[in-house]
């Protein structure tokens, strides 16, 4: 089998390309998915150039580029549902004058991911979240520990009160990953008050099964009742089964797991996976801008 991979070189002095760089850095630093719909091939079609781009965000905002307004339509509607699955993909749209390739490309923001705790072992955790291109936030309540010379790398560190959430309460979106490894009971408790009944897509907490039943009892005591839904967004103990015993190897596993849930893999062998690793695209395509 043949695999055919089709190059668009561009160059950034163009208003087209420029105006696709400016689009990518309002949605990394508003935290918002985006979505690139670029014409990448064209065959017999004339009112329709190469490098024709609509972006569309989350909130509903189109900027048209495409000229033909019957292709421009269809594309609208393509972009509109990769939007909604989070899966970049490549359409096909057939004039009577010819035929128009391209690929719809979904702008993911940074992932923020939140560290309750700054212990030894939190700091290679941070070193692979970063290295991964993560929005890294530290939390804790000991000032002592959280020091620009320990965690250099990081983009954030907040200091908090104990029982108070408004430092953070604001970072708490459907976008965010959280960790908690403070290896204080106390800390713990009141860290998950505020992040179990929040919107985070991810919640790992550090610990033994029989620590965190004794958490469920006492969160259950103060009426912090979990729902379904929040339950399948909790894991404990945190990260995947991989042998893990070193502070390195443990972050790891943390980070190999939140990869895997916000990624929709399983975290399994992948020579037991049927058919191809990559699914995202059906037909391999990329798009450069120089």
């Amino acid at each position: 089998m043949v695999s055919v991979v089709d190059v668009l070189i561009e160059s950034l002095g163009d208003e087209t390309a420029a105006s696709q760089m400016s689009f990518i850095q309002d949605c990394l630093q508003s935290g918002q998915v985006g979505a690139i719909a670029t014409v990448f091939k064209i065959e017999g079609a004339s009112d329709i150039t190469v490098g024709s781009r609509m972006m569309l965000k989350s909130d509903g905002t189109v900027i048209n580029h495409v000229a033909n307004i019957f292709i421009a339509q269809k594309i609208e509607i393509d972009t509109h549902q990769a939007l909604r699955k989070k899966q970049t993909c490549v359409q096909s749209y057939t004039l009577p004058q010819g035929r128009v390739d391209v690929l719809i490309e979904v702008i993911h923001p940074l992932v923020p991911l939140l560290v309750f705790g700054s212990g030894y072992d939190t700091i290679p955790v941070v070193h692979l979240a970063k290295h991964l291109g993560w929005h890294v936030t530290v939390i804790d309540d000991r000032p002592g520990y959280l020091r620009g010379d320990r965690f250099p790398q990081v983009d954030q560190i907040l200091w908090c009160e104990l029982n108070d959430s408004h430092s953070y309460k604001h970072l708490l979106t459907p976008q965010t990953v959280a960790v908690v490894m403070t290896h204080r009971y106390l800390s713990d408790l009141a860290f998950l008050k505020t992040l179990i009944p929040s919107q985070v897509r991810y919640l790992g907490v550090l610990g033994p099964k029989r620590r965190m039943q004794k958490l469920w009892d006492d969160l259950s005591e103060e009426n912090i009742i979990t729902t379904s839904a929040q339950e399948q967004r909790i894991y404990n103990p945190v990260g995947l089964d991989i042998a893990a015993e070193t502070p390195q190897e443990i972050a790891l596993s943390i980070v190999a797991e939140i990869q895997a849930v916000i990624g929709g893999g399983r975290g399994s062998f992948l020579r037991d996976r049927p058919g191809s690793i990559h699914s995202l695209l059906e037909q391999p395509c990329l798009t450069l801008a120089l």
